[in-house]
């Protein structure tokens, strides 16, 4: 696996790339926890801005234009 998984396995957080508009090009954590969120449609190839689906953690980070983070 890549070295940001080794960084994070085991702590229960995700790390999610998308690019400029919002669309998912990759899920990094545990592969239970990816599992969790596809039942969200939080799968790669997914579009987050808050336009397309409202209020949520990558589409606030496309507002504010810079990283968060985001606990639930």
């Amino acid at each position: 696996r890549d070295r940001l998984y080794q960084c994070m396995k085991g702590s229960r957080f995700l790390c999610t790339l998308c690019d400029y508009q919002g669309y998912i090009l990759k899920i990094v954590g545990d592969e239970d926890i990816i599992n969790r969120v596809k039942d969200g449609n939080f799968i790669v190839g997914a579009l987050t801005s808050e336009n397309s689906i409202g209020p949520n953690g990558i589409g606030a980070v496309l507002i504010e234009d810079k990283p968060i983070q985001v606990f639930d």
